[in-house]
């Protein structure tokens, strides 16, 4: 008896909708009847020594047929406990997508923001170093939450492979910082030179924003590729 669990209550709770159970016709097992588990698609294989079973009217699964869905099991005494393989990849995704949602459109936001300052600056706007020092405090606060974030440093990814340039943010923030500083001098000075450094800098922060999309998409991929290769 120790060897199944309750599936009924159990098993869908963990995995949802992910799973199918059949009555295998006239099968019986110690008297009980033999039922078929697709997981995913996929028909789970069962031992004959002991195969799913209905009893009481509850599905009892083996243990072993959770390991083919593809969960971890770890039996300890009296106690199973199963774990998703799919778990890290899983928080990784909704990590990453959380990510998007906050840091990188924020971030692409002000890159915009940076292009129409010096449309302003040609209009002749006055209240062009106001919106710097504006842009330049929200760079601060991006660059001080990720810091306070660690990106992607505590991510239980299970990936050995992260691309470096997810890590990127601190350093776009920095280089367009100090665009913004150069963007001021050339307001006071006219120096062409000042111009050419915001020029200098701002690009430099647009080659790694682009590297850190696509290091993003990489791993958003990868995750849901390895999250859907636990279940086929």
């Amino acid at each position: 008896m120790k060897k199944w669990l309750v599936c009924s209550i159990v098993l869908l709770v963990v995995i949802g909708s992910s799973v199918a159970v059949a009555a295998a016709q006239g099968k019986l097992f110690k008297g009980f009847p033999v039922v078929q588990v697709v997981w995913g698609g996929k028909t789970l294989e069962p031992k004959t020594d002991v195969p799913a079973i209905i009893m009481e009217n509850r599905t009892m699964l083996p243990v072993y047929l959770f390991r083919q869905a593809g969960f971890h099991v770890d039996k300890k005494g009296d106690s199973v406990v199963i774990v998703d393989k799919r778990t890290p990849y899983l928080e990784t995704i909704d990590k990453l997508q959380k990510f998007n949602f906050s840091t990188v459109e924020e971030i692409d936001a002000i890159q915009g923001e940076m292009v129409d300052l010096l449309k302003r600056m040609l209009a002749k706007d006055d209240q062009v170093p106001a919106a710097i020092e504006d842009l330049q405090n929200k760079l601060l606060d991006i660059k001080e939450q990720a810091y306070a974030n660690g990106d992607f440093t505590s991510a239980r990814t299970g990936m050995m492979d992260l691309p470096q340039d997810i890590y990127n943010t601190r350093d776009i923030c920095e280089d367009w910082i100090q665009a913004l500083d150069s963007l001021q001098i050339y307001l006071v000075t006219n120096q062409m030179n000042a111009l050419d450094s915001f020029w200098d800098q701002h690009q430099l922060g647009n080659e790694k924003l682009k590297d850190l999309k696509w290091a993003y998409d990489r791993m958003f991929i990868n995750a849901m590729v390895r999250a859907k290769m636990l279940i086929e």
